[in-house]
């Protein structure tokens, strides 16, 4: 049984990436609930991060950039 669909969540991320893009490019405001739900994906993949690597240093984190 799935909770949520993949294609909302995809779509709530693009609009959120475009809402974040047209904020830097255009100098629009950013909607407090856009920057909410992206600094709560940020703190999920930071603790992702954490729990795989431990600790993360700033060289170990510049090595996982250029991994990418």
């Amino acid at each position: 049984m799935q909770f949520m669909s993949t294609e909302t969540k995809t779509s709530v991320v693009e609009e959120d990436f475009e809402s974040v893009t047209r904020h830097a490019f255009n100098r629009e405001p950013l909607d407090p609930e856009v920057a909410r739900r992206i600094q709560e994906r940020a703190a999920l993949v930071t603790e992702k991060l954490r729990l795989r690597y431990n600790v993360i240093d700033d060289a170990t984190f510049e090595g996982l950039l250029e991994d990418e």
